[in-house]
């Protein structure tokens, strides 16, 4: 169990870095940095030892924003099956609607940080990924993968989540 686990992390960090990399090849290294900062925050924050981290001036640790994202992200569940299966109410305009004004409610004189797999500018916006690896994928953590994206995404006001 402990091989395995220990495997899987080794092998989710070095997607994450061939991620980086191509990432980098495409975009340019300025597009890739490991200090992520859409807002252009002044911080005193140096580079992390490895990923990337995104700098805030939103309270990412407030137990009522991540409450409204937590909630926001179970009422919009998809669920059921077949004809009566009603699909995720989680798209570009909700996220607008629901958590883009959260920033501006959550918003302090201090900074924050959040790690990410991945994150770069493609010229027009900020696009941010959670990467995952393994054959059995346990879907347990999948919630708060979703979470920790739509609290990044909100930050950001940016285009694109996956």
């Amino acid at each position: 169990m402990v091989f395995v686990s220990s495997f899987e992390s080794k092998s989710g960090l070095a997607i994450e870095a061939c991620a980086k990399r191509i990432a980098r090849l495409k975009f340019g290294e300025e597009n890739v940095p490991a200090i992520v900062n859409p807002r252009g925050l002044k911080h005193s924050i140096s580079k992390p030892a490895s990923g990337q981290i995104v700098v805030t001036d939103v309270d990412t640790h407030s137990g009522d924003l991540r409450g409204e994202i937590a909630a926001f992200r179970a009422n919009n569940e998809a669920r059921g099956k077949g004809q009566n299966r009603i699909d995720s109410g989680v798209t570009q305009a909700s996220i607008r609607e629901k958590l883009f004004p959260l920033a501006e409610k959550y918003k302090t004189d201090s900074f924050f940080t959040k790690p990410v797999d991945l994150a770069f500018f493609d010229g027009e916006c900020w696009n941010i990924m959670e990467l995952k690896a393994g054959r059995d994928l346990d879907s347990s953590n999948a919630p708060s993968n979703v979470e920790k994206l739509l609290t990044i995404y909100h930050v950001f006001k940016t285009c694109a989540i996956y």
